[in-house]
Order: structure tokens, then C-alpha cells, then sequence
């Protein structure tokens, strides 16, 4: 690794100067889905689709799921479990035009990925919910459990187990952007990491 300069310059950073800066990574992961059978299950994930840019933290984000009546009863103890401000953000929504379809819309405050404490990421309500649910066993629903899990807990890393600070500044690791449908699905991370961290950081 070359060495880190002493000093630099940001044109749209804070005046009136900068002590250090994070280092940054944007990660994209992506999995193309090869199962074609018919599914059965009362709750069948067919899309997630949230985010503007992978430097971004989104403040809208939606799910499409095929549900049975046994499914819709599901999704809807499930967000009569959250909390009152959680429901608030998170809508379900039956389709008149499409029977058994459920359309599930998560809100949140959008902001720079860089300050994701004061925001509010969409895409990571929505994965938590939808983590709630007895989804059926699809590629789908794995990835997005997975993403729930390692992504969507909080966004200091601590799901992908890098969480980490040096004495100025804190990892964040925020998921940006998340695309899938029944082909495959696309996600990226926006990391930010302590300059002075542990080499294992990086």
C-alpha cells in the first residue's frame, strides 16, 4: 500500500479545515438466480427495488410479494408487531389489479452515505421486515434474508463484522442500493473507514 499523503484537498468539504478524512469503498454484489420451478408458500418474494446512487443513503424502497390469504395475515401481524413510529414508514398495500399480490413501500430520510447517522435508510427497514416474514424458500428470499442480516442491523459493519473506530472518526458501511427481481439481484455498500484503523481493515 503506498503511503498516505500529509495533507490534501476537498473541494466540497468543511471549512474551514479538514484534520483527516475516511477512506472509501463502494462494493457491488451481485447473484444471478437459476431456479425456475414453481414455488409453494403462502408469502413468495418476487421483487425489492430501492436506491438512487451507491453514495446515497435512499428514503424510499418497495417489495412485491405473491401472497395467499394465510401470507397477507402474516405480513400484517408482523407489522402490527412494530413499533408505532416503524409502522408509520411501512406500508402494505394489496394490488385490486393483481389478486394476491402485496406491494410493501418503506420510507425513510435521505442524506450522504458518508453521514448515514442522520439518516434514515429505507432499503434497511424494508429488509428488516421482510426478515419478519415466513418467506417462502426461494434464491429471492435467501439473498435478501442474507442482505437483512449483514447489512440492515445498524450501519457501523457489525453485521459484516468490521465494525471498528480509530480516535476520530467511526466505520459506517451502508446499503446504498439493492435491485432484485426473479433473474437476479444487484446491491452496493457504500464503506467509510478510519485512515489510522488497524491494517485488517482494509
Amino acid at each position: 500500500m503506498s503511503p498516505q499523503p500529509d495533507c490534501g484537498f476537498a473541494p466540497d468539504s468543511s471549512c474551514p479545515a479538514v484534520l483527516r478524512e475516511k477512506g472509501v469503498i463502494h462494493l457491488v454484489f451481485g447473484r444471478d438466480f437459476t431456479t425456475r420451478e414453481e414455488t409453494e408458500g403462502d408469502l413468495l418474494l418476487r421483487s425489492i427495488n430501492g436506491g438512487v446512487g451507491s453514495n446515497v443513503v435512499t428514503a424510499e424502497a418497495e417489495a412485491l410479494m405473491y401472497a395467499t390469504s394465510q401470507g397477507l395475515e402474516a405480513a400484517q401481524a408482523a407489522w402490527a408487531a412494530l413499533p408505532p413510529a416503524e409502522r408509520d414508514l411501512l406500508t402494505l398495500l394489496e394490488e385490486p389489479a393483481q389478486p394476491g399480490c402485496l406491494r410493501v413501500q418503506a420510507l425513510g430520510t435521505a442524506g450522504h452515505a458518508s453521514l448515514p447517522e442522520l439518516c434514515d435508510n429505507a432499503l434497511s427497514r424494508l429488509l428488516r421486515y421482510l426478515a419478519m416474514l415466513p418467506l417462502a424458500a426461494t434464491e429471492e428470499a435467501a439473498f435478501a434474508q442474507a442482505a437483512a442480516r449483514l447489512l440492515a442491523q445498524d450501519d457501523a459493519g457489525t453485521g459484516l463484522n468490521i465494525a471498528g473506530a480509530d480516535d476520530v472518526s467511526t466505520l459506517t458501511a451502508v446499503l446504498s442500493i439493492l435491485n432484485l427481481d426473479e433473474n437476479q439481484a444487484r446491491l452496493h455498500i457504500d464503506i467509510r473507514y478510519p485512515v489510522s484503523g488497524q491494517e485488517d481493515f482494509y
